[in-house]
């Protein structure tokens, strides 16, 4: 291969580079998108239901999950069943 052919195989293979860290970049930002959003939902949705049920502030981690098992999951599994 003469002297231009190869400058511009290492042209391109910078290019692809390029585009490969470019693609990595994008990717990382609408994971990060999808976090804040999916965040931005959790606290949203929890607050509501705080307001509605402000004892739920009080509970323990483990006090929350069991009233979340015991009363919302159930509710949902009827919903899933028909």
């Amino acid at each position: 291969m003469n002297n231009t052919t190869t400058k511009k195989i290492e042209n391109v293979q910078a290019e692809i580079q390029q585009l490969k860290n470019k693609e990595k970049l994008l990717l990382q930002k609408h994971k990060s998108e999808e976090r804040k959003q999916r965040t931005h939902r959790f606290c949203k949705r929890h607050s509501y239901l705080e307001s509605k049920m402000p004892e739920l502030a009080a509970m323990t981690d483990d006090e929350y999950y069991s009233f979340v098992n015991e009363t919302m999951l159930p509710l949902h599994s009827n919903q899933t069943e028909t």
